[in-house]
């Protein structure tokens, strides 16, 4: 009588009382081996509880059972606490590298190796060094990036001149109306606003004419546009009364 032909599966191991669980492929080196999984990550936990392993498939070969396993973990791997499982097609878990990213930067940091070698002066410099090299490329990219767009005609400038000027426009009516109600003075009305104009306790004030406004002193012009003094200067034409 022939034996079986050892036999291609996933599994799942389950633990009683505790929820963790593992999912798991395995390749049968004679039929009916006892097996419960050989995890590297949490072994302790095969070692404190009693595994219970169930069968979920049969393949003809190792790749679809692979496949197959890689499905199953992926729906719990990095979301699910209870999943035992630490690496997934090539691809370790956030657990799994956060542990060693911390084991490996202490063993940096005692051995004084890469930057954990280096002083704070000599850090401060690499790290200026650093922030100029990255700032000039991403300027670079940005440029490239722009030229690419004025080329292909993306974004802005896939727009004439017209849609420009009207697009702006619009724009400008909306931001007033935003002004209005809830702008640099707090929606406040009309009649309010107004008062700032009454007077000045400046004396020597002299009143601003902006377009066909008028106000007692520079002071109410630059905050009734709610726009600092520097920038109404610039922006803003005025003429001084006398």
């Amino acid at each position: 009588m022939t034996q079986p032909h050892p036999r291609i599966y996933t599994y799942r191991v389950t633990f009683v009382d505790v929820p963790f669980f593992y999912y798991g492929v395995h390749k049968e080196s004679k039929f009916g081996e006892a097996y419960t999984g050989s995890p590297v990550s949490n072994k302790w936990v095969w070692s404190f509880y009693e595994p219970q392993v169930q069968i979920l498939e049969f393949f003809d070969d190792w790749e679809t059972a692979c496949d197959v396993e890689q499905r199953l973990i992926r729906e719990f791997y990095n979301s699910d606490p209870n999943c035992l499982n630490r690496h997934c097609g090539g691809h370790f878990s956030l657990e799994t590298c956060r542990a060693n990213g911390k084991e490996q930067g202490m063993k940096n940091k005692q051995l004084g190796r890469g930057i954990c070698g280096l002083s704070d002066e000599e850090r401060k410099h690499h790290n200026s060094n650093a922030g100029r090299v990255s700032s000039k490329k991403n300027k670079y990219l940005q440029r490239q990036r722009g030229l690419e767009m004025v080329s292909n005609k993306e974004g802005l400038f896939s727009q004439s001149t017209d849609q420009l000027k009207l697009n702006g426009r619009k724009g400008g009516k909306k931001a007033a109306e935003i002004n209005r109600k809830n702008g640099f003075f707090g929606g406040i009305t009309k009649e309010e606003r107004s008062k700032m104009n009454e007077g000045s306790k400046n004396p020597r004030a002299k009143r601003i004419k902006v377009g066909d406004r008028v106000f007692n002193c520079m002071k109410h012009a630059y905050e009734f546009y709610g726009v600092s003094k520097p920038t109404f200067k610039k922006r803003f034409q005025y003429e001084i009364l006398s």
